[in-house]
C-alpha cells in the first residue's frame, strides 16, 4: 500500500482528468505501468523529495522507468492544472483578492 497527502476525493479528481494523457498500452514484450502507479509515483515523488532510488522499494518501479516516468507526468499535471490553478488575475479585484 502506497501512502500519498490529500483526500481520496482529490485523487479521483486529478486522476481522471490526467488518466487518457499517461495511460500506456500494453505489449506483446511487456505490461504497461498503469496510470494509477504513474500518478502515484509521481505525487510521492513532488510530496517527500524522495529519490528515484529511495521510490524504487516503494514502488518496485526500476530508477530508469521512474526517471521517464516523474517529468511527463508532472509536465501533464502542469498543462492539465494550469488554467484552474496557476492562472494569473485578470483584473483589479482579482489582484485584491
Amino acid at each position: 500500500m502506497v501512502y500519498l497527502m490529500g483526500t481520496p476525493g482529490t485523487f479521483d479528481e486529478i486522476y481522471q482528468k490526467v488518466k487518457p494523457l499517461i495511460e500506456k498500452k500494453n505489449t506483446n514484450m511487456r505490461s504497461a505501468i498503469s496510470a494509477h502507479a504513474r500518478l502515484c509515483v509521481t505525487l510521492r515523488f513532488l510530496a517527500s523529495g524522495a529519490s528515484y532510488k529511495g521510490l524504487l522499494y516503494a514502488f518496485r518501479m526500476s530508477v530508469s522507468s521512474t526517471s521517464k516516468i516523474v517529468p511527463q507526468v508532472c509536465n501533464t499535471l502542469y498543462d492539465v492544472l494550469k488554467e484552474d490553478y496557476l492562472s494569473p488575475p485578470k483584473n483589479e479585484e482579482q489582484w485584491k483578492k
